[in-house]
């Protein structure tokens, strides 16, 4: 598979705000404390209702760290870091819990892959850094983070987090799921994050990039989010999701006693992943696969497969598969380009064939 591209620049500058609880002047409680000037109020107040506030995160350790992910009304993409910042300075008492926000233009968003773990760990980075923003002020200046290092493809020994078939099998279940629009709550007590992240590389970048998210923050029907990761009871979650258009799943067993949906396309990507072509799978679920419907995907990934089995074909076969795909008429752009890719590979391969004397 072509390679995907690198990022132009290393650094992007994004607007910021932080919703946390202090006492002020003005008052106390859980509210916006600060935020840069590009920040406009509607989003503030979305910011606000969504923002997990005291005991919404799922663990009490002080360690524990959440993210949030959604769309903005304006059209920009907010992720968030979410985590504790010393004790509550209210009666109640308890910890503070913390959240980091920033927020991503179309561009920008797509700079990082419509991903949020990308942006949510070079947020990390910063406030490992700088410290928390605990006082309120007037404005902040922009954030700047850092781009995710291009993809690359690993062999399975040296990429472990390609390797558990299982978790593969989740992510792909659970991408599937919401290709075709239903809504989730997956339980799992460890490696959220990587779960997210294998999730949403599986989705084509149109689907993923207005998807809301979540990791580590107790699940709430006011919240409206599409994916929510957790580490919370089953009966618990059951009773709040009563009544809502959302599957509450183990993680674990989401993939077990189902027919897949996008039978190729699960196949070919649980193949991928197993074989540790990050690189691959960015490519095509990034950068290739852009204003296709769903119904096209298994097409593609069988194009894709047919590509990756040239190699132990006979010339013979070579030959048919050009005969065959000669005569396509591709419906989509990936399908058009992957059939010239397709035919450009199987002619180089005929070719090596017939010098080496296979006829």
């Amino acid at each position: 598979m072509p390679a995907a591209a690198a990022p132009a620049a290393e650094t992007v500058a994004c607007d910021q705000a932080v919703f946390t609880s202090v006492r002020s002047g003005t008052g106390e409680g859980y509210r916006v404390i600060a935020a840069s000037p590009g920040m406009q109020a509607h989003e503030k107040v979305e910011i606000t209702r969504r923002s997990p506030s005291h005991g919404a995160l799922c663990e009490e350790d002080p360690q524990t760290v959440g993210l949030e992910g959604y769309k903005l009304p304006t059209g920009r993409y907010c992720v968030a870091w979410c985590g504790y910042a010393g004790q509550e300075h209210t009666a109640r008492g308890g910890q503070r819990v913390y959240t980091h926000a920033v927020l991503l233009d179309r561009s920008t968003w797509r700079q990082f892959q419509a991903n949020p773990v990308a942006v949510h760990a070079a947020l990390a980075q910063h406030i490992e850094a700088n410290g928390p923003v605990l006082k309120p002020a007037n404005r902040l200046e922009k954030i700047t983070l850092g781009l995710p290092k291009p993809a690359t493809n690993m062999s399975i020994l040296a990429d472990p987090s390609a390797a558990p078939s299982h978790a593969i099998d989740s992510a792909l279940a659970a991408a599937a799921d919401l290709l075709a629009g239903r809504s989730l709550v997956l339980t799992e007590a460890f490696g959220g994050f990587r779960l997210l992240e294998k999730i949403l590389l599986s989705l084509p970048l149109e689907t993923r990039e207005s998807l809301s998210v979540s990791v580590g923050v107790r699940f709430s029907p006011s919240r409206k989010i599409r994916l929510a990761i957790v580490s919370e009871a089953q009966g618990d979650l059951q009773r709040r999701a009563a009544g809502q258009p959302t599957q509450v799943c183990q993680a674990d067993r989401i993939a077990q006693d189902r027919q897949p949906l996008f039978q190729g396309w699960e196949q070919l990507l649980r193949r991928w992943w197993r074989e540790g072509r990050r690189q691959d799978i960015q490519y095509l679920t990034t950068d290739l696969c852009h204003g296709v419907s769903c119904d096209a995907l298994d097409r593609i990934a069988g194009i894709c497969e047919q590509i990756d089995a040239l190699d132990g074909l006979s010339a013979d076969a070579v030959r048919g598969a050009i005969a065959l795909y000669e005569r396509a008429r591709p419906t989509t752009k990936p399908e058009q380009v992957l059939t010239e890719q397709l035919l450009s590979n199987a002619q180089a391969r005929l070719t090596a064939l017939e010098a080496s004397g296979d006829q």
